[in-house]
């Protein structure tokens, strides 16, 4: 299903809701981040993963990064963290920046083109931000 959702003039929770709901069952959204749209997807959704491979006809050799709206959802994507990385994530986050941490076996190895580390990024964007909490699961984007 193809549909446009905008919330330029505010964000409709409702409408957030049918897009978070499209994302969990194994869709694909185009949403903004504070530096670029991007199309976002559930990052344990192997589906949906190459759904974004195939649209953005991306090689899959190219790792994509991950979406996160809390702290607690880092640790469902990455293992081993560092106290200078979480440092700079409490310094940081929300905001433009990317993170590389060591993956947990957790994500699919579609997500880092089989790598053993992984981006990670808490927009600072409202619109990102909220979709990703209404997902409840770090949304891969690309």
């Amino acid at each position: 299903m193809e549909k446009y959702i905008d919330f330029k003039n505010g964000i409709e929770y409702d409408k957030l809701k049918e897009v978070a709901e499209a994302i969990n069952k194994s869709g694909i959204v185009i949403f903004p981040t504070e530096t670029v749209y991007g199309i976002g997807a559930n990052c344990f959704d192997v589906t949906a993963v190459n759904k974004i491979y195939e649209v953005k006809q991306r090689p899959k050799e190219k790792p994509l990064s991950v979406l996160v709206s809390d702290f607690s959802m880092i640790e469902e994507v990455a293992i081993n963290i560092s106290d200078v990385e979480r440092k700079i994530m409490e310094k940081f986050f929300p905001g433009p920046l990317t993170i590389v941490l060591k993956k947990s076996p957790k994500v699919p190895d579609i997500v880092t083109a089989g790598g053993n580390s992984i981006g990670v990024r808490m927009p600072e964007n409202e619109i990102a931000l909220k979709l990703i909490k209404e997902v409840r699961k770090a949304t891969c984007y690309a």
